[in-house]
C-alpha cells in the first residue's frame, strides 16, 4: 500500500516508518517543515508537504494516490490552543481531506482512557478532550477506521508483548510497541472500526488482536 505518516517527524512515526517499508509499503511523510525532509528519507520515506492548519483543499491533492492514512501528529506541549488546532481540528481537517480523495483506510494514533472522561483529571483535560472528539467523529467519518489509544510512551527497547487496556501495574509502551501494532493493524482487515487501548503487558500482537 500507500501510506501517507501524517505527523511524520514525530516520535512514533520514525519508529513506524521504517517499519512500513520492510514489510512492502511504500511511505509517504506528511510534515510542515522542509528542513524535516532529510530524516524522513533518511528513514526510507518520501517527504510531502502535509500542513495541518492549512485549508482541506490543500491536503486533497497530496491523497489522491494514497491507500491508508496514519495519522500520528500532535501540538507536542506547543499550548493548548496548538493542541485544538492540530490534534482535534487538523485530525478532523485530515479525515475530510481522505474522504474528498477516495481514501477509506485510516488509522488513529490516539491516548489511552481519552474515551472515559472520569479518568481525565485537570493536568491534561484539554488534550485528552481533543483526542476524544477526534476520535469521535472519525468513528462517524465513515472511513475504514482504526483507533488506537497507546499508554504512557516510553523509548524503552521494544518487547514485542501487549496487553489491552491500563491497569494499576501496567501503564506504558514503548514507541516502538505502539509501531509495530500500527504496522499489524494496517495488515488486518478485522481491526477496521476497531479500538485498541494498549499498554506493554504479555501478549503478543497476534495473541492481543485474535
Amino acid at each position: 500500500m500507500k501510506v501517507l505518516v501524517i505527523g511524520a517527524h514525530g516520535k512514533v512515526a520514525q519508529h513506524l516508518i521504517p517499519k512500513l517499508v520492510k514489510v512492502g509499503h511504500t511511505v509517504y511523510g506528511g510534515i510542515h517543515n522542509p528542513d524535516q525532509d532529510a530524516t524522513l528519507t533518511n528513514l526510507g520515506a518520501t517527504p510531502v508537504p502535509f500542513d495541518l492548519l492549512g485549508p482541506v483543499d490543500k491536503m486533497v491533492p497530496v491523497l489522491q494516490t494514497i491507500d491508508a492514512v496514519v495519522f500520528s501528529a500532535g501540538a507536542g506541549g506547543r499550548g493548548y490552543d496548538q493542541t485544538i488546532l492540530i490534534d482535534l481540528d487538523g485530525a478532523v481537517k485530515s479525515m475530510e481531506a481522505a474522504k474528498a480523495a477516495g481514501i477509506k483506510r485510516y488509522v488513529m494514533v490516539s491516548s489511552a482512557a481519552s474515551n472515559d472522561r472520569a479518568t481525565w483529571g485537570t493536568a491534561i483535560r484539554p488534550y485528552m478532550a481533543a483526542k476524544f472528539y477526534a476520535d469521535r467523529e472519525l468513528v462517524c467519518a465513515g472511513l475504514n477506521e482504526t483507533i488506537i489509544r497507546p499508554g504512557r510512551l516510553t523509548d524503552d527497547p521494544e518487547t514485542g508483548l501487549y496487553q489491552r487496556g491500563i491497569s494499576p501495574t501496567a501503564t506504558d509502551i514503548t514507541r516502538g510497541d505502539v509501531a509495530q501494532f500500527i504496522t499489524a493493524v494496517l495488515a488486518d482487515p478485522e481491526t477496521i472500526h476497531q479500538a485498541y487501548d494498549i499498554v506493554n503487558g504479555q501478549q503478543n500482537i497476534a495473541e492481543l488482536l485474535n
